[in-house]
């Protein structure tokens, strides 16, 4: 019947002559109202993360995220008969739905650590398309560090010849690079960073090129014996109060 009178419409708006001249079928039209897409098939995922988390360039660890640093977590989706983008991504992170960080291709999630050191957050992803005839679920767990500080010691500025045992062993009127090695600061830079030093109970600079180091010269030592003093070193974060380092090194001075 709809036929019919799609077709008592067309001819009274075009000539005959005019409809003979146009190559279409009806038939074709109805049909694309019963068209089926192809169904996308999930072949599995993975779930990998990633953090701004600042590391030594010789540190041959993975960076971890530590409390206030953002982490990034992506699924690398295998389809077939279809793209990734055509499923649907619920995201959970401690078992807390993230209502608008999920839907439709959404197979990134940003978010910010918000938990201490030693802890873990969980995130749970569920894949599954509008009927749920495909329904996929993992959960990876991400661990929280916190920041860390590491002190070297090297003789004459030669920052390539380290020692990095407990207590450093310093000289005497020798000028000794001790270098305090940040890791896991949310930084983009160690300019992000600010380094206190106090030997003696008195605050002493750090070098003038290089804040994480300090150039210390101890003088008119007047014993032949080996003499054990305190270093104190506090590191933290510029923009992010709560990612803070104090350490503590004992320093046998010979």
């Amino acid at each position: 019947m709809i036929k019919k009178i799609l077709i008592t419409l067309l001819i009274a708006i075009f000539p005959i002559t005019a409809l003979a001249q146009v190559d279409f079928n009806l038939d074709n039209i109805f049909d694309t109202y019963n068209f089926v897409p192809s169904r996308v098939e999930l072949q599995g995922y993975q779930m990998i993360w990633s953090t701004d988390t600042y590391t030594p360039y010789e540190y041959k660890g993975r960076a971890l995220p530590s409390i206030g640093s953002d982490v990034i977590v992506e699924a690398i989706v295998n389809t077939s008969n279809g793209s990734p983008s055509d499923l649907k991504y619920s995201w959970f992170i401690d078992d807390i739905f993230q209502r608008s960080r999920s839907g439709y291709g959404k197979t990134k999630l940003k978010f910010t650590a918000t938990r201490p050191g030693g802890s873990y957050h969980s995130i749970r992803l569920q894949i599954f398309n509008e009927d749920r005839t495909i329904f996929q679920e993992k959960t990876i767990k991400i661990p929280i560090a916190s920041p860390e500080l590491k002190i070297t010691s090297s003789p004459e500025n030669n920052y390539f010849s380290r020692q990095d045992k407990s207590p450093l062993v310093i000289f005497a009127d020798k000028q000794n690079a001790l270098t305090a090695q940040p890791y896991f600061f949310s930084i983009k830079s160690l300019s992000d960073l600010s380094f206190e030093w106090m030997f003696e109970e008195k605050k002493v600079n750090s070098s003038e090129y290089r804040a994480n180091v300090l150039n210390l010269n101890i003088t008119n030592k007047d014993t032949e014996e080996i003499i054990e003093r305190t270093l104190n070193v506090r590191v933290f974060n510029k923009n992010n109060p709560n990612q803070e380092v104090y350490k503590n090194i004992n320093l046998l001075i010979d």
